[in-house]
């Protein structure tokens, strides 16, 4: 994220980052320099590398300077090694490596420099392997699902069409998906990747529930070698996570010689640092082949839900490592239903005890017995069973065996209180047990009703008095009601109550209050009189939504009018929380005008159409967000809500620091006041409730 662009804009994937650049003039007429280094692929290298007995490969050079080769060795040659470039044009020229064939016994290397006008140079290794050894570097298969550009019309398209299959190996390839999407947001090249000057960026693999890619078919009969390197591209993000480091024992790799017997890769993968955003980086599995197929599959499995991303896989010949007997392998699906084995044959019927004392295991199934003591989530089917025994949560129930979560639990029409069998496998998530969610959800076999009925909304029995912080730390339910004081701040909705709550021990968001207990948000807030300082009593309960904690079927107790709030002439706000102060709304621009500010959010090359959202605002990933102001401004606070995955992040720049970003109350602070302060590309989705600007006295 920057406040204004680069004045220079380097096209380095690879070499010029590798082999270091000095002496650079970055702006020659006006025009931005741009060099490119790529192999046959597309993929950006540093390298070339020959077999023993020689031949021609060739490279792709973009540029739009002038460029030269130095060739300082007897056994290969590079034709052309020049390229004039007087009008600063972007020129792409095919050069072509040709080497003699290696008689000296020994693998020999050379590096050469590419000279670029005005630029400094980069550095390109060529090698040569000797007599009897197998060449490492030969791409046989690579695809970076850039056919096309993936755009989100309300929804991300399915991977299907934006599949790029090249290589030797691609002829007659086909692909196998479920539950996977082709997005170009958080592209594999970005600030944050490890790998980012060889990844291709553009478009990625997005694994939503159940997801499974398989690449069939890969066409081996023409390869020589039983040794061969996959690599590709990774990427873990879960929402919440403090850590959000790459696991391998949560991302699958299976090969098959046949596409029924599946042998699971190891593979190793850089390791990220602890933070709570995900890091691209290039995973590789050597492994070498007992008996070569004349096809080989490749399948991807996630057990995580829209957590993990794939790019830029691709196989080479050479490398070794262990032995795989593809005879041996097991049934894992295909990727075209799921990554189970299918709909259960046989139970193990457990005590939940029991049940939670078992290890991990994707191919055992359970049948469990227990009641329901609450109910997180009605549209996915999460919820808490207990027996004589113990409790479990249960990640995600269907109504009956789908292999996937349909959101058909509602259909069952189960309540706290019923007495539920169910069929699952055991999961574990962040080290809490769990069933349903690993890989494929819990199923529904049978019930008993319990007492209490259907109806709704739900009585509360005894109300828990609680502060904020007692209540952040309760699991979700949705029938244990709570009683909360505190004061309202930051109202986000005037229409249906949204707001957060703040006690001296911490904030909550209420999601939604109500005059009297409900079924429906009637939007009767508004009728209440409330306002920001007021201290409100209210019931609810504790709900979760995009894995951040709020207040949930609240309704109002009683409330205590707070003081006025002393005013600073020169501070000013402008809210969001309905569309009053919207000026302008089109698929590219949105406009909102408030005592003297206007915040402008403008669609980004790669984001979709502007937001038509209010009561908060959402300004769109990658989007620009201007505010100015009638005087020069020395500060200004952004208030979010909906957990940090909508949280203005913006690190310190040129001209201004940021305290608080990542939270739900960003501050930045100008070292010169102005009257126009822009964000370019914004890092994430922002739900702005309000914006407040300190004027220069």
């Amino acid at each position: 994220m920057s406040i204004k662009k680069f004045l220079m804009l380097f096209a380095l994937p690879l070499a010029l980052v590798l082999g270091g650049c000095e002496g650079m003039t970055p702006d020659a007429g006006g025009i931005l320099p741009e060099f490119e280094l790529t192999d046959a692929t597309g993929a950006g290298t540093n390298k070339v590398e020959f077999p023993a007995e020689g031949g021609e490969l060739t490279l792709n050079i973009t540029a739009n300077r002038a460029w030269s080769i130095a060739v300082a060795a007897d056994w290969f040659a590079v034709t052309p090694s020049s390229q004039p470039n007087a009008d600063h044009k972007s020129i792409t020229t095919q050069v072509k490596f040709n080497a003699f064939a290696n008689t000296t016994g020994e693998a020999r290397q050379a590096e050469i420099s590419i000279s670029i006008e005005g630029f400094g140079d980069a550095k390109l290794t060529v090698s040569q392997l000797a007599e009897g050894q197998v060449a490492t570097g030969k791409v046989i298969y690579y695809d970076n699902f850039d056919k096309g550009t993936a755009v989100d019309n309300s929804g991300w398209p399915a991977l299907d069409d934006f599949v790029n299959p090249t290589g030797e190996a691609a002829e007659g390839v086909t692909y196998s998906i479920a539950n996977v999407q082709a997005r170009s947001n958080s592209q594999s090249n970005n600030s944050h990747s490890g790998y980012k000057d060889e990844a291709s960026g553009g478009n990625n693999a997005f694994f939503r529930t159940s997801g499974v890619l398989t690449i069939n078919n890969l066409n081996l009969a023409g390869q020589d070698s039983k040794d061969y390197t996959l690599s590709f591209g990774c990427y873990r993000s879960v929402f919440g996570d403090t850590d959000n480091s790459f696991k391998a024992s949560e991302f699958h790799v299976y090969v098959s010689g046949d596409g029924e017997k599946w042998t699971e890769l190891a593979y190793t993968r850089p390791a990220d640092e602890v933070s709570s955003y995900g890091t691209w980086n290039l995973a590789t599995a050597t492994f070498t082949l007992k008996e070569k197929p004349s096809t080989l599959s490749i399948c991807f499995v996630s057990d995580l839900v829209s957590s993990h991303r794939l790019d830029d896989v691709k196989l080479n010949i050479g490398g070794g490592g262990a032995e795989i007997d593809l005879s041996q392998g097991t049934a894992i699906g295909s990727g075209n239903t799921t990554p189970s084995t299918g709909e259960p044959t046989s139970l193990k019927e457990v005590t939940i005890a029991e049940f939670n004392a078992a290890t991990v295991d994707n191919t055992t199934w359970y049948k469990l017995t227990g009641e329901i003591i609450s109910i997180a989530k009605e549209d996915y089917g999460n919820f808490t069973i207990k027996d004589s025994t113990g409790e479990v949560y249960i990640y995600g129930m269907t109504n009956g065996w789908v292999g996937s979560n349909d959101k058909s639990f509602s259909q069952i029409g189960l309540k706290v209180g019923d007495t539920v069998t169910l069929g699952t496998l055991r999961g574990e998530f962040n080290g809490t047990i769990q069933g349903g969610g690993n890989k494929v959800p819990a199923y529904y076999i049978s019930h008993t009703a319990g007492s209490g009925g259907n109806d709704t909304p739900v009585t509360p029995g005894e109300v828990q008095e609680i502060s904020v912080i007692d209540f952040l730390a309760k699991s979700p339910a949705s029938n244990v009601w709570y009683k909360l004081t505190g004061k309202i701040s930051n109202i986000a909705s005037t229409a249906y109550g949204n707001f957060d709550l703040v006690d001296e021990t911490g904030t909550v968001y209420v999601y939604g209050l109500t005059k009297t207990q409900v079924e429906k948000n009637d939007q009767s807030f508004s009728s209440l009189g409330l306002k920001e300082g007021d201290i409100v009593t209210l019931i609810g309960v504790r709900a979760v939504c995009n894995d951040s904690p709020q207040v949930g079927s609240a309704y109002y107790v009683s409330h205590v009018e707070g003081e006025a709030p002393e005013v600073d002439e020169n501070v000013v706000k402008i809210s969001f929380a309905d569309v009053a102060n919207r000026t302008s709304l089109s698929e590219t621009q949105q406009v909102w005008q408030q005592n003297g500010i206007t915040v402008t959010n403008d669609k980004g090359a790669s984001t979709t159409d502007v937001a038509d959202y209010s009561g908060p605002a959402r300004f769109y990933k990658n989007s620009n967000l201007t505010i100015e102001a009638e005087k020069e401004m020395t500060q200004i606070v952004v208030n979010t809500t909906g957990g940090n995955k909508y949280f203005l992040n913006l690190s310190d720049g040129n001209g201004y620091t940021v305290s608080g970003s990542g939270t739900s109350k960003a501050t930045i602070t100008l070292d010169t006041p102005t009257k126009s302060f822009t964000i370019t590309g914004l890092a994430n989705q922002v739900r702005c409730t309000t914006i407040e600007v300190t004027l220069a006295e």
